[in-house]
């Protein structure tokens, strides 16, 4: 009906005014095609720029985890190839050998040196066949007494178990553990079954277990990460933000902190979340 008004309106004006009124028309119409071009072009633009930029920033956080896990991998090798410990190992799976306890203290002082070297590691054991284990606890400082561990049920362990039947790293989730005498700690586990390379038909002879403070993994996965636009969260099964770009998330907890509505607001203004 507002159409059919103006249509009318227009056809009654004079020559000049309708001359005047389409120059008029023909003058904006350009500015207008620009303006709107512009705008779709800077759109596509900084939508272009805000995904490379999320997935650069996906990259060099992949790029720094991956080489976190590397330098556990290089332990587990480096334990590999130094034969002392499957050398130690072959008596401590036999419970009445006289050389059990002299085989465990020599394990213990080397994993007490790996422990000095990388204090990320909470704690390592090695694990016999039978479930005797040997350890070192940065938490405790000894390897009497563990934190990390629960010694006397580690061979009911089902990490411990389903190491000695693949042949690759197994990990844990995040754990997070509560001591009166300790403190609170999360953490988690890598296992590794060790095998001895000159008899491997025979299978494993024992299990490597390392204990890892998750802080050290909250550090290297927030390493660089300052953008305000577009954050990347590791959250822990707890719910705890591991990485948190700006101070602002420090100790927020996910799950309690936000609602269901919030988290969905956040993801579609580029916020990723990636559950470990």
């Amino acid at each position: 009906m507002l159409h059919k008004t103006m249509v009318k309106k227009f056809l009654s004006l004079n020559l000049f005014k309708k001359l005047m009124i389409m120059l008029l028309i023909i003058s904006i119409l350009p500015i207008f095609l620009i303006q709107f071009i512009s705008y779709k072009i800077s759109t596509s633009t900084i939508e272009k720029q805000t995904k490379e930029l999320i997935m650069s920033n996906l990259q060099q956080s992949s790029n720094s985890v991956e080489e976190f896990f590397h330098a556990y991998d290089k332990i587990i090798m480096d334990m590999y190839t130094d034969s002392s410990y499957i050398d130690n190992l072959k008596y401590i799976n036999v419970w009445d050998s006289k050389n059990y306890y002299s085989a465990k203290h020599q394990i213990e002082e080397k994993l007490e040196n790996i422990v000095y070297v990388y204090p990320e590691i909470l704690g390592i054991a090695i694990v016999g066949l039978n479930g005797d284990a040997t350890f070192y606890d940065t938490v405790t400082l000894s390897g009497v007494e563990s934190f990390c561990f629960d010694i006397n049920h580690i061979r009911t362990n089902t990490m411990f178990k389903d190491s000695l039947n693949v042949k690759h790293a197994i990990y844990s989730n995040t754990i997070r553990k509560s001591d009166m005498n300790y403190g609170e700690k999360s953490y988690f586990y890598i296992a590794h079954q060790l095998t001895d390379f000159n008899n491997y038909e025979n299978g494993p002879v024992g299990s490597i277990i390392l204990c890892i403070d998750e802080k050290a993994l909250r550090n290297v996965y927030s390493t660089g990460m300052d953008f305000n636009s577009n954050l990347t969260f590791l959250v822990n099964q707890e719910g705890d933000i591991i990485s948190f770009p700006t101070e602002s998330y420090v100790g927020v907890n996910l799950y309690n902190g936000y609602n269901k509505e919030s988290i969905e607001k956040a993801t579609k203004n580029f916020l990723i979340i990636i559950i470990l």
